[in-house]
């Protein structure tokens, strides 16, 4: 939008600062000057009373999009981007120059990058900018607390904010905005429980935020997995003006995730955030493939779950993408199972349906995947090869399909069902291992050849994981108990102290237990005091961990793991309450490394259940 006359020929970006500042000064004295100012550009305000706009909330950011409307500009970025644009016209690139560092150095001259911070990007360090700095010592306690007070985490996994501290630490020392405020946005704007420190810090002027936009970062964090929540904090962010969701992070942020992606890979399973996103920028991402040639949209359809296949958690962020104009690529419908998508690209090139992706993968690769029976019949019908290899796992499509109807449909059209990985696994090796019964009794009815073995010299029967290990060879001969026959609920039985297989193998045959429900009635009723080798002790044991597995309901606990964990301490340490489980917090027990074999994540998400500060 252009700029209107009475915006400055060489506009000047401080003095416009200043003058958002000076209109939120206006306010808050209560200067009526101000009212006629916020009721023709904020609409919220627009048919209120003079009294009701100088008592409504008014923050730094309102008063910035109040002076870009009057200048014509529909809001502060905008207005700020055109400065720039005016006092920074375009230098003439340097084909020779690292786009990094004329990244950071644009970040300097627009004053979101300090010079300080910019010599810790450019020398490569690794981690948040923000803690790789106070390790170094480039802050005083006085800013650390400061910045400490923006975000303090609390049992269960939420965060909140000390503003009252910070409050009173910037009326002491007002400076703390300029010199900490950036790095405690930073910190702030991971969490909704900070979403007052973010309010504050934006308020009170901070003029950046703390954070490499090259590397994984704490805007990274915000925006991945279970953070729509902190929507709000993100969006003000942005606002502000303070980042762009068009930066790539050029490395990995860990061993296994992909390098060279931007803030899209992060939000992918959320689409609000998303959405965000690509409208501060993230859309100029759509087409930048990350390492391994995957683009954003291809990463959407290539997460898949290994016994269940097509896993659609991300689909909505994807259909956004294509919204906004990302190029719909074959191996991206087919993991949409998009059939007539990938019909009208056949029509187009019918060669296309034995192309290979940059990471060598086929289009075939993907359809299977995302059990996309109907692409995947195309594909076929098509001309389709039926067993094209995966260059770096040696996976065919078979490898891959987890769809029974799928897997039949490869088998029809000539699929090697015993074709072997890299590491010499067949399908059956991987059905046994991720407990998949029903497909490992399908594959050998089918003809699997269960005496192969793979690299490490194991048959599919020796590499059985628990569900499956009625498979593994036994002396005599004869299938271990329990079979495909019985539920696997009587696995959650033999977690149950002092039952072993055997005596769960009685309850089930004698009494028709199948399930902890089944247990629970047997203790209340007595009859588990009847049963042959189950004594008093026994059932004191079983007692407490049903009580405290009922109470440890929790999200991030999923059931076998608590089971566990719950006999190990009773065990291991004589807890039979939530009392005893309160007084290993506060006498410093689960401060090691381990207790007695549970790791601190497994003991982590009960103290969180029950609200136990640690």
């Amino acid at each position: 939008m252009p700029a209107r006359s009475s915006l400055p020929a060489r506009p000047n970006l401080e003095h416009l600062k200043d003058q958002a500042k000076g209109l939120l000064s206006s306010h808050r004295s209560g200067s009526r000057e101000c009212v006629p100012r916020l009721k023709a550009h904020l609409p919220r305000l627009s048919d209120t009373s003079d009294s009701v706009v100088l008592v409504a909330k008014f923050s730094l950011l309102d008063a910035q999009l109040v002076v870009a409307r009057e200048y014509g500009f529909d809001n502060w970025q905008m207005l700020t981007e055109y400065v720039e644009s005016s006092t920074h016209p375009p230098a003439p690139i340097d084909l020779d120059a690292d786009p990094k560092t004329l990244r950071v150095e644009q970040l300097v001259r627009d004053g979101l990058m300090s010079s300080r911070e910019a010599e810790y990007v450019l020398t490569g360090s690794e981690g948040w900018l923000g803690e790789v700095m106070t390790e170094a010592g480039e802050y005083t306690e006085r800013e650390l607390e400061f910045m400490d007070a923006a975000l303090i985490r609390r049992p269960p996994q939420e965060a909140t904010c000390d503003v009252e501290r910070m409050q009173a630490m910037f009326v002491e020392e007002p400076e703390l905005i300029e010199t900490a405020g950036p790095a405690a946005l930073a910190k702030a704007v991971q969490s909704k429980g900070a979403l007052p420190a973010v309010e504050f810090l934006l308020q009170r002027g901070v003029p950046r935020i703390t954070l490499n936009p090259l590397e994984h970062n704490e805007l990274s964090q915000a925006v991945y997995g279970n953070t729509v929540d902190n929507l709000d904090g993100l969006r003000m962010v942005f606002d502000a003006g303070f980042a762009d969701a068009s930066d790539i992070q050029h490395r990995w942020a860990h061993s296994g995730w992909p390098a060279h992606v931007g803030l899209l890979f992060w939000a992918r399973r959320e689409a609000e955030v998303t959405e965000l996103l690509l409208d501060h920028g993230a859309d100029r991402t759509l087409e930048v493939p990350d390492r391994g040639g995957l683009t954003p949209l291809q990463h959407i359809v290539y997460e898949w779950d290994g016994r269940w296949g097509r896993w659609e958690g991300n689909f909505p962020a994807g259909r956004l993408y294509l919204e906004r104009g990302a190029y719909y690529d074959l191996f991206s419908a087919c993991g949409f199972d998009d059939v007539e998508r990938v019909r009208e690209l056949i029509e187009e090139d019918s060669s296309c349906v034995n192309t290979r992706h940059a990471n060598g993968s086929a289009p075939l690769h993907w359809a299977a995947r995302q059990s996309s029976y109907a692409c995947a019949e195309l594909l076929l019908n098509s001309g389709a090869e039926v067993d094209p290899v995966y260059p770096s796992l040696g996976f065919t499509p078979f490898h891959w399909a987890v769809n029974p109807d799928l897997v039949h449909l490869l088998l029809d059209h000539g699929a090697d069902i015993n074709a072997q990985d890299k590491k010499g696994r067949t399908k059956l090796h991987h059905a046994t291992s991720l407990n998949s019964r029903d497909m490992a009794e399908d594959l050998m009815a089918l003809g699997a050849d269960v005496t192969l073995r793979n690299a490490k010299g194991k048959t599919a029967f020796e590499v059985a994981g628990r569900y499956c290990a009625y498979l593994r060879p036994t002396k005599s001969g004869e299938r271990r108990w329990p079979g495909p026959d019985v539920p696997l609920t009587v696995f959650e039985i033999a977690e149950l102290p002092g039952l072993g297989m055997k005596t769960v193998r009685a309850l089930y045959e004698r009494h028709g237990v199948q399930s902890l429900d089944d247990v629970q009635r047997m203790v209340s009723d007595g009859s588990l005091a009847t049963v042959k080798g189950i004594g008093e002790k026994t059932i004191d044991s079983i007692r407490v961990v049903l009580e405290l597995a009922a109470v440890l309901t929790y999200e991030r606990l999923p059931w076998p793991r608590r089971m566990k964990v719950i006999r190990l301490l009773l065990t291991g340490h004589g807890v039979r309450s939530v009392a005893d489980i309160a007084r290993m917090a506060a006498d410093g027990t689960f401060d090691r490394e381990h207790v007695e074999g549970v790791g601190r994540g497994w003991i982590e998400p009960i103290l969180d259940a029950l609200g136990i500060e640690y």
